[in-house]
């Protein structure tokens, strides 16, 4: 008994703090009557629950002390001190909660070697964007990032150590800040969208969509996917210019190419969902790049499929419609050598096929025209092979 009370006593000693207190998380709330949008300040902007003590940095964790730095749950409520001045530390912080509360656009900006780290979580629980032009780091395995009921921001560099990052949610994160982090993983859950816009971004871990979609450029020209991707949701490119990307796409999803420019797929795919092209062009330098057959890949008005692989290509079935960019085919092939493409063609609105190097042979497969028309162009042959069918060949 008296070595049980023994050790009891040594750990509370050695949990204890100044004046007897054990430290812990606190929660600590944003005071909206503070004179300072200054995260550390001494006009003391925050409200320690435990002790109602008002304190100037919301990382004071131990009740009744003002000098001990630790990690507390924090939370924002109000609407005052727009922009937020997160200043003079790196703050390590539990969980930040942006409550239901605030109901205007909110920017966080970083003074005096500022930034924020999180071992559980942010969550955005207010129907506002809140944009954190601050470093953030990722302190734990898995730190959440939730969007509650409105959209995050982040424009600052991301810290996520070797650790993972989760991006959760209905409503959308933009992050336009450098991505980074030897050992570094992203998991996308949730229904909504996470977007990437920094050409740096160069973490070297996994990358997970379990749900919603993980988008790589926001109409612009910039936005890169520095790692492999296991796509159970959607993975869609909308960058402007040219732009390559030669990991492996796996999983059950589905790649969506947007806007303009070019989107050059050189990986050995191996994703089972469609391919579904609405502007711009994917061209493709392997004859997997466009995963399992199972898939199927469709082409939109305005968009094109480029073939460049060198070879024959697998049993793809493709839906075509439209003329393509400048009239140059909604399906093209740019590659040397003749070719046999195997997968079955089908015609979802009058349609063209450009053939600019070498010929195409279309065989073992049907050629399905719907009852739209079929216009076939470039300076060299398409052929139809061996095995074909043609089908519903009459304009309606």
């Amino acid at each position: 008994m008296f070595m049980r009370n023994f050790l009891l006593f040594v750990v509370v000693v050695m949990l204890a703090g100044a004046g007897g207190e054990v430290y812990g998380q606190e929660e600590v709330f944003s005071r909206s009557d503070a004179t300072t949008g200054s995260w550390a300040d001494g006009s003391n902007p925050w409200f320690r629950q435990c002790d109602g003590w008002w304190i100037d940095r919301p990382d004071r964790n131990v009740c009744s002390n003002n000098t001990n730095i630790g990690r507390n749950n924090v939370f924002i409520g109000h609407n005052s001190n727009n922009p937020m001045n997160v200043n003079g530390a790196f703050f390590q912080l539990r969980t930040l909660t942006l409550q239901a509360g605030i109901t205007i656009p909110r920017t966080y900006n970083a003074s005096g070697g500022g930034g924020l780290s999180l071992s559980i979580g942010l969550y955005n629980q207010s129907t506002s964007a809140q944009t954190f032009n601050v470093p953030i780091g990722v302190d734990a395995a898995n730190v959440d990032f939730q969007t509650t009921n409105g959209n995050l921001n982040f424009s600052n560099n991301f810290f996520l150590n070797a650790n993972t990052a989760v991006f959760d949610g209905a409503n959308n994160t933009f992050i336009s800040g450098h991505i980074q982090g030897t050992g570094g993983s992203v998991i996308k859950n949730g229904s909504g969208l996470l977007i990437y816009s920094n050409n740096s971004n160069n973490y070297t871990g996994n990358t997970t969509i379990n749900g919603g979609t993980l988008r790589i450029g926001n109409d612009g020209t910039t936005g890169v996917l520095p790692t492999a991707v296991t796509n159970n949701g959607t993975l869609e490119f909308r960058r402007t210019n040219d732009y390559s990307y030669g990991s492996v796409i796996s999983g059950s999803g589905q790649v969506i190419k947007g806007n303009t420019g070019t989107l050059t797929l050189s990986g050995e795919n191996t994703y089972t969902g469609q391919t579904i092209i609405n502007g711009g062009i994917i061209r493709i330098t392997n004859v997997n790049a466009l995963g399992a057959t199972s898939g199927g890949t469709i082409v939109n008005t305005g968009g094109v499929l480029e073939l460049n692989a060198g070879s024959n290509y697998p049993a793809e079935p493709l839906t075509i419609n439209g003329t393509g960019i400048a009239n140059g085919g909604a399906l093209r092939k740019i590659d040397s050598g003749d070719q046999n493409y195997i997968g079955s063609i089908t015609l979802g609105s009058d349609a063209r096929i450009n053939v600019t190097a070498a010929g195409l042979m279309h065989r073992d497969a049907n050629l399905n025209l719907a009852g739209n028309t079929l216009y076939i162009g470039g300076n060299q042959n398409f052929l139809m092979g061996p095995n074909i069918v043609v089908q519903n060949a009459t304009k309606t």
